[in-house]
């Protein structure tokens, strides 16, 4: 409806001010000079990066994918990935603005909605196994940068939490009925649990049918974590550190479990910033001024995909205000 489409580009916008009102552009200005025109291969890695996990979540449409072009949807995930970052709500907010965009689109919203769900727990997945792998190939072969074994230790430990959290939640909602408590927690989140259930078989049906786009899609986002973090390993070579590839992506994907525990602050601002100047320093690191330039050229990157996304977002929803006024619609429905 007309008043939604209003809704959400006021909220977009109060989110992008947010994030600029927090945001040292003239600190940011010094660090582009600093690079100069080696910034350009900052946005290009990121675009790589970007490109793999568009392409992850196509395959995660199975057949489906094929009916939408590439490039459409990747402004169409991005759009999605931008308001995440500036809205305290995070993955929700985008991705509810993915199925809301793909809604004109030749494919049903129950499989817009599966791949939605699935793309998210491959990303959480991979992400997860990105880290184990170079948790252990940083601690193995890079001792010369003072990688310690706490902090081995501690990157591990994480993880082991968060599969202990999942196991426990699992057992939780199986044991829901087995107590007054139990009972209670069910009733108050049966039409949840209901569509948990929905998406759950949704999933499962998906796995057993295109177990080879699942596989594929795995890899795109493998890709998807390795080329974003060849961004801050290309930005350790421009400040000179000497540190090579396996520390730089040790570094970016431990910085990652920083943010997600701050997703409801609004693009991570303060928190990312502490994520690189504390894992900078576990790899030996610690000079002040280099986790503070890699802070401030990672926020230039993100600004300049925040506002591309704006931009894209309104491009998207005027050419989809077009198309509806020339088949004779003069308001645009939902």
């Amino acid at each position: 409806m007309k008043y939604l489409k209003i809704l959400i580009i006021v909220a977009i916008l109060i989110c992008a001010w947010v994030f600029l009102r927090h945001t040292d552009l003239n600190k940011v200005g010094s660090s582009l000079q600093q690079v100069g025109y080696h910034f350009i291969w900052l946005l290009l890695s990121s675009a790589c990066s970007y490109i793999c996990g568009t392409m992850a979540w196509r395959y995660c449409m199975g057949a489906d994918g094929k009916r939408i072009k590439l490039a459409q949807l990747f402004w169409i995930r991005h759009v999605g990935e931008t308001v995440g970052v500036i809205n305290p709500t995070s993955i929700v907010a985008g991705e509810a603005m993915k199925i809301y965009l793909l809604r004109d689109h030749q494919i049903e919203k129950p499989v817009v909605i599966t791949s939605v769900l699935l793309s998210r727990v491959l990303m959480m997945v991979t992400q997860l196994l990105s880290l184990l792998i170079i948790t252990i190939l940083a601690f193995v072969f890079v001792p010369a940068l003072h990688f310690s074994f706490s902090v081995a230790v501690m990157v591990l430990g994480i993880l082991a939490g968060v599969v202990v959290i999942i196991y426990l939640l699992i057992l939780l909602f199986k044991g829901l009925g087995k107590t007054r408590l139990g009972n209670w927690f069910a009733c108050r989140t049966e039409k949840l649990r209901a569509k948990i259930s929905e998406a759950n078989t949704a999933l499962r049906a998906f796995y057993y049918t295109n177990k080879k786009d699942l596989l594929i899609a795995c890899c795109f986002f493998m890709l998807h974590w390795v080329l974003g973090s060849l961004e801050l390993y290309i930005i350790l070579r421009l400040l000179g550190t000497g540190a090579g590839f396996i520390p730089a992506m040790f570094v970016d994907m431990s910085v990652i479990i920083f943010k997600s525990a701050g997703a409801f602050v609004p693009a991570q601002i303060g928190v990312e910033e502490y994520g690189n100047k504390l894992m900078l320093a576990a790899i030996g690191l610690s000079a002040t001024e280099t986790w503070v330039t890699a802070s401030l050229l990672r926020r230039a990157r993100q600004l300049f995909w925040i506002i591309t996304g704006l931009v894209a977002y309104f491009f998207i929803d005027r050419k989809r205000t077009i198309i509806s006024y020339q088949n004779g619609d003069p308001v645009c429905k939902s």
